[in-house]
């Protein structure tokens, strides 16, 4: 069977500044042990309401926590099973780091119901702050977070206000440290709820793949020949992509390692690309099919600078990826061409 390698989802946002950082202090941010008290295994029980005044329901859950990226960002994965409330368990996967350029402490989170985000994290006395906003069957939904950590155990308070409504406690735990980790994420997880068409459509990027290509860090370089091996793969039962990048040594910069995952938002119905990397840069994008095209947007910020980049995976029409092209539009420039690449069979 053929294989392509579909870097540009990965590689593109993230080995330009990957490179760039290396003229920086290379190490993790001094701020990125406060998430390191969430590192280990856990098994916690609680319970949840979907209603303040709906009868409460037990829950039981398990997480395990550990340092990726060379230490720049912490994985952590959360199983919690709702017993004869649902048939499978909801899991969620999150990525927790700091971000030196807004120096603000970030959670990049995707989960096999379909959901994706990215939630600023607050710290108050030892407690650890999440709010979000979101649309839920029409209604405006707030959920706030309080995880209280205290040693080899934390409580997890979760307030909700749906609509007009007043907060309420939706769910309340309290979890202890365990010795090993727990089966449940050495197996197939599946969908908590079916995932959506679009993702079916990802379908033929699943698998590990070569490509080669070139990037130029700034208009007055020249060109760095690259090349990477990427693996993808549907986890949480098709609700969504993902993906791990190896970069081959560059010289004079070195080798990089870069992590992902895709997922469609069905409230902005667009995808969501979660992308990571070993310099610790972090960065949500969204991106659609224009044709047979596959087009990645971004707007951040690079060394108090705004930066825009506008990614292309041209494909043929069964979906499969020719070529990528990136523009980068920095400050009040003009756009630039950054990044070409195409996609090189790999034989098994």
């Amino acid at each position: 069977m053929r294989k392509f390698q579909l870097i540009a989802l990965v590689t593109i946002p993230l080995l330009t500044p990957f490179a760039k950082s290396q003229e920086e202090a290379s190490g993790p941010a001094k701020e990125q042990a406060r998430f390191h008290k969430l590192i280990g295994h856990w098994q916690g029980t609680g319970e949840f309401r979907l209603a303040p005044d709906a009868p409460a329901s037990e829950w039981t859950t398990v997480a395990t926590a550990r340092s990726i990226l060379g230490g720049h960002f912490v994985q952590e994965d959360v199983s919690i099973d709702f017993g004869a409330y649902a048939p499978n368990p909801f899991v969620m996967r999150n990525y927790y780091g700091y971000d030196k350029e807004s120096k603000k402490w970030l959670m990049h989170s995707f989960n096999n119901m379909g959901g994706v985000s990215v939630s600023e994290v607050l710290w108050e006395e030892g407690k650890m702050l999440i709010g979000n906003s979101t649309t839920e069957l029409g209604q405006l939904l707030i959920e706030h977070s309080i995880r209280t950590l205290e040693g080899d155990s934390y409580t997890m308070e979760i307030r909700r206000a749906v609509g007009s409504g007043e907060s309420f406690v939706h769910s309340l735990g309290i979890f202890e440290r365990q010795e090993v980790a727990d089966a449940s994420f050495a197996k197939d997880i599946p969908a908590f709820m079916p995932a959506a068409e679009q993702m079916s459509k990802l379908n033929n990027w699943v698998g590990s793949f070569r490509m080669e290509g070139w990037m130029i860090m700034s208009p007055a370089m020249p060109k760095m020949d690259i090349m990477a091996t990427e693996t993808m793969g549907m986890i949480f039962g098709g609700n969504a992509l993902e993906i791990v990048l190896v970069g081959d040594p560059i010289p004079g910069v070195g080798s990089y390692e870069g992590r992902g995952a895709i997922a469609w938002s069905a409230l902005d119905q667009c995808y969501k690309n979660i992308v990571l990397d070993s310099s610790g840069k972090a960065t949500m994008m969204n991106a659609n099919w224009v044709g047979n095209d596959f087009v990645v947007g971004t707007y951040k910020t690079e060394a108090r600078l705004p930066v825009a980049i506008q990614t292309t995976v041209a494909c043929d029409a069964k979906g499969e990826p020719k070529t990528v092209v990136e523009y980068r539009v920095t400050g009040n420039g003009e756009p630039v061409l950054s990044f070409q690449g195409k996609y090189v069979e790999k034989k098994d």
